[in-house]
This record gives structure tokens, C-alpha cells and sequence, in this order.
């Protein structure tokens, strides 16, 4: 598959199996990293979002805890979602509503901080084992020809 746009990338992410089920924070890095190598001028106003569902909260007390320094990781979440040009999105679909499933409690990275804060999640938190790291971030890096930097 080609690559030319950011939803060339989008759909490409979303027919990995399980990208959505434990790969969505390599999804959101993957959507990142690509748009800060061709879309620079929009990289600025780019945002992380993580959602948390009633049974992720200690996910989400984790990541209150990296951001005021009492952590030296953050952890996963529910679902992690990107905004990218006012849209919030993850690989199925722009526009996405998550008011019926996750609760209240979410986490919102800037820009300059998604890409170590991602690496750091992806590395270290307690992400679904649906997704099959091993067989699919090779694929996603040649395909999208990017760095994750993440563990397998």
C-alpha cells in the first residue's frame, strides 16, 4: 500500500488486526510520528488523549501520579485517541465518540511531549495482549517507514 496522506496512514493502522485492542498507543505513535515527518506544519497542534473506562482508572491514577513526578512511568489506558487538525480520532473513523463507553477521566499530552511520553506508556504500562506487538511493529515501521522505538 502507498502512503500519501494521513488517512492513507489511518487506513492502513486500521487493517492490523487488534490496532484498536491493545495497539492503540503504537496507532497514535505510528499517526505522529508520520505527520511530524509530512505534515510538520500541523505537528503543533497535535494532542494525545487518554481515555479510561470504569475498569482503567488505576491506569489513569498512575498517570496523574508521572505527571506530578511521583511515578518514574506513566501506564496505558482505556483507548488512546489523537487529535490531528481539530479532529479527534483513533485508526476507525474521524469524529470519534467515546462518551458512551469511557468515563469522565482522561489524560491530554501537548505535542512536544507525546513522543517520549508514548514510548514510556508503550514500554511500560499494562497494555492488552490482543495486539501482537512482535509480528506488527516491524510491519508498521517498514510500511510507514518510521522509528517506534518500542519493545516487541
Amino acid at each position: 500500500m502507498k502512503i500519501y496522506s494521513f488517512d492513507d496512514v489511518r487506513n492502513f493502522l486500521n487493517d492490523i488486526p487488534n490496532i484498536n485492542c491493545g495497539g492503540c498507543g503504537i496507532a497514535a505513535l505510528s499517526m505522529f510520528l508520520w505527520t511530524k515527518e509530512h505534515e510538520a506544519e500541523f505537528i503543533d497542534d497535535f494532542k494525545l488523549i487518554y481515555k479510561y473506562t470504569a475498569w482503567s482508572l488505576d491506569a489513569y491514577e498512575d498517570n496523574v501520579a508521572y505527571f506530578q513526578g511521583k511515578r518514574p512511568y506513566p501506564n496505558s489506558c482505556g483507548h488512546a485517541l489523537i487529535k490531528h487538525k481539530n479532529i479527534i480520532q483513533d485508526t476507525s473513523d474521524t469524529g470519534y465518540d467515546c462518551s458512551y463507553f469511557f468515563t469522565s477521566h482522561e489524560s491530554v499530552i501537548d505535542a512536544p511531549d507525546i513522543e517520549d511520553f508514548l514510548r514510556k506508556s508503550i514500554n511500560h504500562g499494562s497494555w492488552n495482549r490482543f495486539f501482537n506487538r512482535k509480528k506488527y511493529v516491524p510491519y508498521i515501521e517498514k510500511n510507514l517507514k518510521i522509528n517506534l522505538d518500542v519493545s516487541c
